[in-house]
């Protein structure tokens, strides 16, 4: 039952925006079964093609073994998934291959069908790799000639008896090639749309006739690039990365149109788990529909910048499996088929909350993580990505993909759906400010709105400056200054609760460019800001004036020493904590294990802090009133502590369970 309506005076916030309305870039999001109707004048029949059926529900995206540390995209298969081809940029994050050739290069990995996992990658060599970009390969369903672009001409090599491909050759203007499975059509992208043309009559991959662009309603004013055709050629995938269509999940989304005899229907969101808010720019669907490849930029569960994923029909394949360890982290109770910890949070009795994916559950723990139990079920929701324990009691929690907030006053037994937010995809972020009002950060917009009515209405802040895509991070700081960072763009401060917002300067980057992953308030008062520049790694920054200007605390990205002695980069920057020493934590990726790192001097060097076995990502992090540090890592779903000594100390849980202020914890966490 839902409590009286809280009876103090609205806040200044809430006051100003019921006369808001909402800004125009907020498109509402696609609903089951809708797909964007043609403009008015569309040939007859072009708004009743059939709507996609995969035929049930796809798991979560999983990284393919093939990937590593480094950023990969484009990916393809033979028809009957021996090889995988993909490209991929090496020596960003870890050492260098010495065969790569230029910025993007092709590889490709074969399938072992005795371990079931993909073998080792390997670089095409320079008769296919040049020091420009070598993208988007596919080949003939048996994998005897490969395309690929270049320069924005397509090129195609033949493979000799021997199995290596050829010097290659140029075709025609485009880039992007996917071949049908019976190689007569080959389909691409020419400027920002979709193109097609047919073998000629001679039959050699070298003769292509009748260059067009696909029929029907598959071009827009936005982009459509990357495209794919399924293999009985009924289905074409595609990306709209560089300019999203309306109707997304927050960034570049796949879209998939149906053929209708004589032209391609009016295309559908592919929608989740595939899409989110981050950016999915490559599309490829197994012959039999059960396997849809993708790649996009980081995810939880991902080793890299830029990864290739996979989601199974109808089956949950278990992510890699987590062994104890003593070395500073101590390995707490099961989080049952959890994969990804988005959120921890702790409230005022010292019960810790675990937000998690892919049920969209989340746990609960009254004995400092030892053991958990799953809180009431959540109806409807693929991942809950925030959780906000309230000072009077109130559970809140942010979910994806239809951006709903669900609120309890049973800690957790029993949710209700709040009003809903318009146009969310992505709730990640939740707040409480010391007036008492909740903050809701979405993707789309990007926006934020607020409640003091526990969910009953939301109303938009002000505007956010220059965030370009969904808000990662709410933080209120001690002297009451409430900071917001998004998943790419500027960080934004606001002295007047959210009514306006101010674009914060961050040094060496300017206008945006930022992810903004967490806030943490130091004792001296000053602030610090982890996040990553995209292409250039994790950094931490500093704020000594309540967030209106940040410097970045580390000369140059974060590298830090992997177990094998190589040189890595700290592709992504997490959660942030601080020790009672004063010393700083940071989650970062990649692993496996090393995700975590250590500064003793105020963020200027950072090093490695034991392991956390199996983790590829730290992806959150929580302090005990008695001190403890707790991390939520991908993508086993582990909660782990932080044991300075090794030796694997007893927690106390009378102390894990002491009452604290809630503004102070809230605080602490950046919530």
């Amino acid at each position: 039952m839902r409590p009286p309506t809280d009876s103090r005076p609205l806040p200044a916030l809430v006051l100003a925006t019921i006369f808001c309305t909402l800004p125009a870039a907020q498109a509402c999001k696609l609903q089951p079964g809708e797909v964007i109707r043609p403009a008015a004048g569309a040939a007859p029949g072009e708004a009743t093609a059939e709507l996609w059926d995969p035929g049930g529900n796809f798991s979560p995206l999983l990284s393919l073994e093939a990937a590593n540390y480094d950023s990969e995209c484009d990916v393809w298969l033979t028809d009957d998934e021996s090889e995988l081809f993909f490209v991929r940029m090496t020596g960003e994050n870890g050492p260098p291959d010495s065969l790569h050739q230029g910025h993007w290069d092709i590889y490709r990995a074969e399938w072992d069908p005795l371990s079931r996992t993909w073998g080792t990658s390997i670089n095409l060599g320079t008769h296919i790799n040049t020091e420009d970009d070598d993208r988007r390969p596919t080949t003939t369903a048996e994998g005897d000639t490969l395309l690929f672009s270049r320069e924005a001409h397509i090129w195609y090599s033949i493979r000799d008896i021997g199995g290596e491909f050829g010097p290659a050759d140029t075709l025609f203007h485009g880039t992007s090639p996917c071949l049908s499975s019976d190689g007569l059509q080959i389909y691409f992208t020419r400027g920002s749309d979709i193109w097609v043309a047919d073998r000629g009559p001679s039959g050699a991959i070298t003769d292509w006739v009748g260059h067009r662009e696909v029929p029907g309603p598959v071009n827009s004013p936005f982009n459509e690039v990357k495209p794919f055709i399924s293999r009985d050629g009924n289905l074409l995938f595609f990306s709209d990365f560089g300019d999203p269509r309306p109707g997304g999940y927050g960034d570049a989304d796949l879209w998939v149109s149906t053929w209708m005899g004589t032209v391609w229907g009016p295309p559908e969101n592919v929608g989740p788990p595939v899409n989110r808010d981050a950016r999915a720019c490559t599309p490829y669907l197994s012959a039999d529909g059960r396997r849809i490849y993708t790649a996009s930029e980081a995810a939880p569960g991902t080793r890299g910048e830029e990864d290739l994923w996979v989601a199974h029909l109808d089956s949950l394949p278990a992510p890699l499996q987590a062994a104890n360890t003593a070395e500073r982290w101590l390995r707490l109770g099961d989080l049952a088929d959890a994969w990804h910890v988005h959120d921890l949070a702790v409230d005022a009795l010292g019960t810790i909350y675990a937000a998690t994916e892919p049920r969209a559950s989340l746990f609960r723990s009254r004995t400092g993580g030892l053991s958990w139990s799953r809180c009431g079920p959540i109806p409807g929701p693929r991942a809950a990505f925030s959780v906000l324990p309230a000072s009077d009691g109130a559970l809140f929690l942010g979910t994806y993909p239809d951006g709903d907030v669900f609120v309890s006053f049973d800690e957790g037994e029993t949710w209700s759906p709040t009003a809903d937010i318009p146009g969310a995809t992505h709730v990640r972020a939740l707040l409480e400010l010391s007036d008492g009002s909740i903050l809701a950060g979405v993707s789309q917009g990007p926006a934020v709105y607020a409640t003091l009515d526990h969910g009953a209405t939301w109303l938009p802040t002000g505007p956010l400056q220059n965030q370009e895509t969904g808000v990662k991070s709410l933080f209120e700081t001690p002297a009451g200054t409430v900071l917001c960072g998004a998943l790419e763009g500027s960080p934004n401060y606001s002295t007047d609760g959210g009514i306006t917002w101010n674009e914060a300067f961050v040094a060496g980057i300017g206008g945006g460019g930022v992810r903004a992953e967490a806030f943490l308030a130091r004792a001296d008062g000053s602030l610090l800001l982890s996040g990553f520049v995209h292409a250039n790694g994790a950094r931490v920054w500093v704020s000594r004036d309540e967030g209106r200007g940040w410097v970045q605390t580390t000369p140059g990205e974060i590298h830090f020493e992997q177990i094998s002695g190589d040189s890595l980069r700290a592709v992504h920057g997490f959660a942030l904590a601080e020790t009672e020493a004063g010393e700083l934590l940071l989650g970062t990726e990649p692993g496996v294990g090393g995700v975590v790192l250590r500064s003793a001097d105020e963020g200027a060097t950072w090093h490695r802090e034991g392991e956390l076995a199996g983790a590829f990502q730290a992806l959150s992090m929580v302090t005990l009133a008695h001190g403890g540090i707790l991390a939520g890592t991908s993508p086993k779903g582990d909660v782990f502590r932080w044991d300075p000594t090794g030796a694997g100390r007893p927690i106390h849980l009378d102390a894990a369970r002491a009452p604290a202020a809630a503004s102070q914890i809230l605080r602490k966490q950046g919530r």
